[in-house]
């Protein structure tokens, strides 16, 4: 009778969900190649895993590309001296950039002028 009991404990933990630790990769960022545009802020979440805005950058032709900047968690960036008041909404800022492997729309953040001229760099915090 122990051998089916012990059987099944043993089915059970194995079966058991373990804890993973949750990581946000930037492997799909190329780390590569770096794109500096001017553009306006249209959203801006300060949040953890990791914050990211959204920007609206007018391309030499005139035509509008919408961007989504993706950075670091909020912590990390508050470390770091960017506080949640200077992003906002209607803001024109420069940014640096890696942009995604698939879709150059997905950017990740390196560098950012903020419209009251103050700069980020992610390099400064890692």
């Amino acid at each position: 009778m122990r051998s089916p009991l012990l059987a099944w404990a043993v089915l059970v933990v194995l079966g058991a969900p373990l804890p993973a630790a949750a990581h946000h990769s930037t492997a799909n960022f190329d780390q590569n190649k770096a794109n500096t545009f001017t553009g306006t802020v249209r959203y801006f979440s300060f949040t953890s895993p990791h914050s990211f805005f959204d920007m609206d950058v007018m391309d030499k032709a005139g035509t509008v590309r919408h961007y989504k900047v993706f950075s670091v968690a909020k912590v990390v960036m508050v470390r770091s001296g960017w506080t949640g008041m200077d992003l906002k909404i209607g803001d024109t800022v420069t940014v640096t950039t890696n942009p995604d492997k698939k879709d150059p729309s997905y950017v990740y953040l390196q560098k950012i002028v903020f419209a009251s001229g103050k700069i980020w760099n992610r390099d400064k915090i890692f």
